[in-house]
Formats: structure tokens, C-alpha cells, sequence
């Protein structure tokens, strides 16, 4: 199976994954093994979903990194998290169901682990009912993968708790659920400045962690509420909100000082930002926000080894992509190691044009290992550019999380 883009859908490729209604993620909008026409694309591409996977008969082993059960639990987050913004919208003093949300959030971490090839970031939600929405879903999920891969240093950051309870990160889910709920009372001309501009300076904007930390803190565990309140802080000191320190020094929280939940949110969101830093262009392909999040000043507000977890759960080239390389040749990524994220191995396959004709199955396969052939790279992703955007380790364990999440950030 093969992960491609709206745009490069053509008639005769046959679906994969069911498509879900962008507006109803709970809903399925075109089953497995569909036949794309005209029709069916033009239809999709009017709902602004980003991708869709399509059969390729010699990568059907791809199907171990989807799982039915993880869309469909994504979808319900999504669904919540529709249905919390909708009543807050109407009535900003709208009770909430804490408990529920609990329940959402603890069988979707039941399902990652349950499924651990699988739980990987590797398709967006669509834009559904608007940003915030899918921003704040996808949050979730990158929050959720990176807190499961975190449970030592998990363990390590809340000395003072049970082990069991310190790596449990079902508070950290309710919490990247509503860590931008305070935006719905901010002023919607700020709103929309910031996603222009993603200014994080605008001091209206700066106003919604407040007014979401005093919305819900009485109803969360404390953790949450300090993730929703903090989720701007950076490791260096430089985020918000800020307070007076010793003399005239006025900053925000830095280091330890901050949560570890909110330390994990805090590259969460700075992550699905920088996909999505240009509305009118849409999402820019992973490796690109992974690599500005390498160079200043993002290196310097995210905690490194919560980076590493990113890192581990989220592939710069994401299995099922179609990339070129620095041959010329079109490829399917097949595998992927978080260690050198940028060389992954790339299986020759026909072009995409061809998908759903005879031609598809006429490409000799033929594997290129980017680990061991430094003299091969990928330059292009979804039709996009992306040879400025690879990085590589200096050294072995640059990127490594294990036996880095124990020690102190």
C-alpha cells in the first residue's frame, strides 16, 4: 500500500484504508478496495482531505503500521473534541465531562499499546471543522505516542509518585485534548493574526493558556491543568506566561522548572505548527518541520530528550511515502530507523502515474538501503523539495532515546 497525496490520486487506484468523513471521523466515507474515478477524487478533494492509501501488491506488508482500531480511536477524539468546542462556542460556562474524556483518552492509550507498530504518526486528521480542531487532535496523538515512549524518564521527571502512576499518561491526553481551549475566548481578529503569522508575541493570543488553565482547572488532575497552562513554556526560559524572578528578570518557567506533561506538549504543538505554518499551502512534509526544529531558536525550547521521543514516533519519511531520490528513481519508503531518521530503505517501485493500470506491477524490485548508500539521498516528497531538509546524526546515539530517558533533561 502506498500513502499519497489528493493530488496525485488518479482514477483506477484502488483504496486500501477506508476514508473517513472529515467532518464525522467516526464515519467511513469510502470502504477498503474502492476504485477511485473521477467523480470520487474530485469529491474528496472538495472535502480538503490530505491523503488516502491506495493498494501496491508488493508492499501489502506496509498494513502493519495502519491500524483499523487507532483511526478509529483518533476519529472519536476528534468527534469529542467537535462536540467540546461546539458547546464552549455557545456557552463559555458549558460543565464539561471530565470523566468521560478520562475514559476516551484511556482506551486510546490502551489501543497504541495494544498495537505498537502501528502507533506511529504517519497520517494527519483532516481539517475537518477547522483548525483548531485537527490541531488539537493531532496534539493528542503525538502527545500520546511520545508519553508511552517517555515512561522512563516519565518515572525519572516525577520522583515523588509511584512508578505506575508516574508513566501513566492518560492525565497528559485530557490535557493535550484541551490545551488550546482557552483560544475560543480570545479575540477571533488575534485568532486569526496568529494563524497568519504564528506570532507567539501577540499578547492577546499569549492570554488563552490563562483563560484555559482557569476554565478547567478545577476539573482536572493537577498535571493536566499545569500542561494547558504551561504548553508555551520553553526549556530556555523564553516562553510564557512569564513571571518576575530575582531583581528585574522577568521570564518564563525553563528546564525542570516546567512540567514534564507540559514539556511534552510544548513539542507537540510546536511540531503540528510548523507543518502548518502557511494555512493557504497546507502541511509541510514532515521531514521539513522536523529539521526547523533542529535550528534556532525551536532546539533551544524544546526539552532534548522529549525531541528524541518525537523522533521515535514520528518518521521523517513516513512508511507507504513516495519519495524521489538522488537518482532519479521513484520509490516507496519500507522501513525506517529513528536513529538516522533521513536514510530510510526505499523500494523501487513504478511511477505514479501508472498506479491502477497494468503498468504498476512492472517495476523490478529493487531495494536502495540510504543507511549503507551515503552516496544516495531523498530529495522529494509528495512532489515537494525537500533535499535541504535531511538531517543525520553526528553521532551514533544523537537521536537515540534509549538510555538517554533516565537521565536528567
Amino acid at each position: 500500500m502506498l500513502r499519497v497525496s489528493l493530488i496525485q490520486a488518479r482514477p483506477s487506484m484502488r483504496l486500501a484504508a477506508p476514508v473517513l468523513h472529515p467532518d464525522r471521523p467516526d464515519t467511513m466515507l469510502l470502504r477498503a478496495g474502492f476504485t477511485l474515478d473521477d467523480r470520487a477524487i474530485d469529491r474528496l478533494r472538495s472535502m480538503a482531505l490530505p491523503e488516502i492509501w491506495i493498494e501496491y501488491p508488493d508492499l501489502r506488508f506496509i498494513e502493519k503500521f495502519i491500524s483499523p482500531k487507532i483511526t478509529q480511536q483518533r476519529g472519536a477524539t476528534q468527534k469529542m473534541l467537535t462536540e467540546i468546542f461546539d458547546r464552549l462556542g455557545s456557552n463559555a460556562n458549558a460543565k464539561l465531562d471530565y470523566l468521560t474524556y478520562r475514559n476516551t483518552v484511556r482506551d486510546f492509550v490502551q489501543s497504541l499499546i495494544n498495537e505498537p507498530e502501528a502507533a506511529l504518526y504517519i497520517q494527519a486528521m483532516s481539517e475537518g471543522d477547522g483548525p483548531l480542531l485537527r490541531h488539537s487532535a493531532d496534539v493528542t496523538f503525538l502527545s500520546l505516542l511520545m508519553g508511552l515512549k517517555l515512561d522512563a524518564y516519565l518515572i525519572a521527571q516525577r520522583r515523588r509518585l509511584a512508578p505506575h502512576r508516574a508513566k501513566d499518561v492518560v492525565a497528559l491526553g485530557v490535557g493535550a485534548m484541551l490545551h488550546d481551549i482557552g483560544l475560543l475566548q480570545i479575540d477571533e481578529e488575534a485568532l486569526q493574526r496568529f494563524y497568519r503569522t504564528n506570532d507567539e508575541s501577540d499578547a492577546e493570543f499569549r492570554r488563552h493558556v490563562i483563560l484555559g488553565y482557569e476554565q478547567i482547572h478545577g476539573g482536572l488532575d493537577a498535571p493536566a491543568a499545569a500542561a494547558i497552562l504551561h504548553h508555551h513554556q520553553h526549556f530556555d526560559g523564553s516562553g510564557f506566561p512569564t513571571r518576575r524572578k530575582s531583581g528585574d528578570e522577568v521570564r518564563g518557567l525553563a528546564g525542570e522548572e516546567i512540567h514534564i506533561f507540559a514539556r511534552i506538549l510544548t513539542v507537540a504543538d510546536l511540531f503540528d505548527r510548523l507543518r502548518y505554518s502557511d494555512p493557504s499551502a497546507g502541511p509541510v512534509p514532515t521531514v521539513k518541520a522536523l529539521s526547523m526544529m533542529r535550528e534556532e531558536p525551536y532546539r533551544d525550547w524544546v526539552d532534548p530528550v522529549v525531541f528524541k521521543a518525537l523522533l521515535s514516533v514520528v518518521p521523517a519519511y513516513a512508511p507507504g511515502t513516495v519519495v524521489k531520490l538522488s537518482n532519479g528513481e521513484s520509490g516507496a519508503v519500507v522501513d525506517w530507523d529513528p536513529a538516522d531518521p533521513c536514510r530510510p530503505t526505499v523500494q523501487r517501485i513504478a511511477p505514479l502515474e501508472d498506479l491502477g493500470g497494468r503498468g504498476w506491477r512492472s517495476a523490478p524490485c529493487k531495494r536502495f538501503v540510504l543507511s549503507e548508500r551515503r552516496d544516495l539521498s531523498i530529495v522529494e516528497v509528495d512532489g515537494v523539495d525537500v533535499s535541504r531538509a535531511n538531517f543525520y546524526p553526528c553521532h551514533d546515539a544523537e537521536f537515540t532515546l534509549l538510555g538517554t530517558e533516565t537521565q536528567a533533561a
